[in-house]
């Protein structure tokens, strides 16, 4: 009998004496009970000791895609703020605590930067009890599930203006001022509580778990639209960022 004919009986008979009742079990890495993250790339030690208690209650409608993913903001706010809840799903009429927002028009935003939306700095909303409605899921899923969402559509919109890029530098923004949900609350907030400090407060976690994912291999991320001022962005230019490039005449050139 040729010597791989023999190697060859010889593994199967080692497979046929294994104990099929034998469970052969993997290391998986351990991870925090509070964030979900692996424990070297936790980002609790960077909350605040005990929840932050403001007087706007953040309502956090999450598309059940963001869910999937493995770097998430929003649970930062979920673990940071008293007043916060994220609510799952694609329609939100029945939820309990949506109703009673939904019956206060009067008391209720959502962020959603609509050309008719407030600057939420001019909002007079120092020790009332408001509601923050956000959004949470790619520029996409947020539209869709504002516009499928009708009771919405019965609250003011405010929005935000940021002064600075995203801290969340380990996914590509769509432009230099859109932000993630963690930072679009936080800058919100800050705001709306007349607490400069909140905004940095809200966003350590995030610009740590940057921090983490980068020393374990991530790449830092420049917006599109960074990229196409740099000329490092290699796909076709999207539209609305193309229309942001003709209204300043210093870029114009990068269009062609």
């Amino acid at each position: 009998m040729p010597d791989s004919d023999k190697e060859l009986e010889s593994a199967l008979s080692e497979l046929s004496e294994i104990d099929t009742n034998e469970c052969i079990t993997c290391t998986k890495r351990s991870l925090c009970t509070r964030c979900k993250r692996p424990i070297n790339v936790c980002w609790c030690s960077h909350l605040p000791v005990d929840k932050i208690k403001t007087s706007t209650t953040v309502l956090i409608l999450q598309h059940p895609n963001e869910e999937k993913r493995n770097v998430r903001t929003a649970p930062m706010l979920e673990s940071a703020l008293e007043n916060c809840h994220i609510i799952r799903g694609r329609h939100f009429s029945r939820h309990p605590l949506l109703r009673d927002t939904f019956s206060n028009p009067e008391r209720s935003y959502v962020l959603y930067p609509a050309s008719d939306a407030i600057d939420v700095e001019d909002l007079v909303a120092v020790g009332r009890d408001y509601s923050l409605i956000v959004i949470d899921g790619t520029w996409n899923q947020a539209k869709s599930l504002y516009f499928g969402n009708k009771e919405l559509h019965s609250l003011k919109k405010v929005k935000i203006n940021p002064t600075h890029p995203s801290y969340y530098v380990i996914r590509t923004q769509p432009h230099n001022e859109c932000l993630s949900t963690v930072e679009s609350v936080a800058l919100a907030l800050s705001k709306m509580e007349r607490w400069p400090e909140l905004n940095s407060l809200l966003v350590k976690p995030l610009v740590a778990m940057c921090a983490f994912q980068i020393e374990h291999g991530a790449e830092k991320h420049d917006s599109k639209e960074e990229q196409i001022i740099s000329g490092t962005f290699k796909k076709k230019i999207p539209r609305k960022i193309e229309n942001r490039i003709r209204q300043c005449k210093d870029f114009k050139h990068l269009l062609g």
